[in-house]
């Protein structure tokens, strides 16, 4: 008789993560996209804290945004291959005989719409890639397609191994995990047993009164357009290009926002 036993292996697959919300920079390159934030931002809220409220239409857009790419856009990459195909037939088709009007004039606008197919690909490829120093017009597609997926490998985590020596794969635990590794490095903050003697350095005075005055439009829009173009100041993934598209529709909420800031009332930050 045989002394070995079977053994059962149940492949549970891949830890699935949740579908965040994603802004498109080539969104804006499309005609309708102002219309869809304007509409959207215009609606009213029913929260009175403008910092709570400026986040509830920010929720609200993107989510008009995302319904939006899902019916008027659609999937990018098969309308580029499918109207690369429709034109290949239409030059096999030329080479032995003479097209009709109505298929010289389809044949023509599907190369104007493959021109810009291309060019609102790379967009989408240049941030997935996150590549800053390739234009977003370079043909570089390989390479584009090369740098997101070797992000997502690398950002994936799908297991851990703690300090006991276990192998760690739910999610709940290699949370826990992560953040006690990270907490025992961080260590407790211990307070300083030394000081500066400001006076004694005898530092130049400045003045200091602008700092305590209020934000002012035109300072929230330089700050603005300091920002990357293409990376979000927060989780919400809304980039820098996304607040200079929309400026006008935006700046009069954002500024409501400063301005509670300003005031020091800040129950709604979280």
């Amino acid at each position: 008789m045989s002394d070995h036993c079977p053994l059962l292996l149940v492949n549970e697959g891949l830890l699935k993560t949740p579908r965040w919300f994603r802004f498109e920079i080539h969104w804006q390159f499309v005609s309708g996209f102002q219309e869809v934030v304007a509409q959207t931002w215009a609606a009213p809220v029913l929260r009175r804290d403008p910092i709570s409220a400026f986040n509830s239409r920010l929720r609200r857009v993107g989510k008009a945004l995302a319904a939006w790419s899902k019916c008027y856009i659609g999937n990018l990459q098969q309308q580029f291959a499918t109207a690369q195909q429709i034109i290949l037939r239409l030059d096999s088709a030329q080479d032995v005989r003479l097209l009709s009007p109505a298929e010289s004039v389809l044949r023509s606008c599907l190369k104007s719409r493959t021109l810009g197919l291309a060019v609102l690909l790379r967009i989408k490829q240049k941030q997935r890639a996150r590549v800053n120093w390739l234009k977003a017009g370079d043909a570089n597609t390989k390479f584009f397609h090369l740098k997101a997926n070797g992000r997502s490998k690398k950002n994936a985590i799908h297991s851990l191994i703690d300090d006991s020596g276990d192998l760690i794969v739910d999610q709940p635990r290699l949370l826990s995990s992560a953040h006690r590794h990270f907490a025992n490095i961080l260590g407790v903050p211990s307070g300083s047993s030394s000081r500066f003697l400001w006076d004694s350095l005898q530092l130049p005075s400045a003045d200091l009164s602008a700092l305590d005055a209020p934000f002012s439009l035109q300072e929230i829009k330089e700050a603005i357009w300091d920002m990357p173009v293409d990376k979000a100041p927060g989780p919400d993934d809304f980039p820098g290009s996304f607040y200079r598209s929309c400026w006008e529709v935006i700046k009069l909420d954002l500024l409501m926002a400063f301005d509670h800031i300003f005031s020091l009332r800040g129950r709604s930050l979280h």
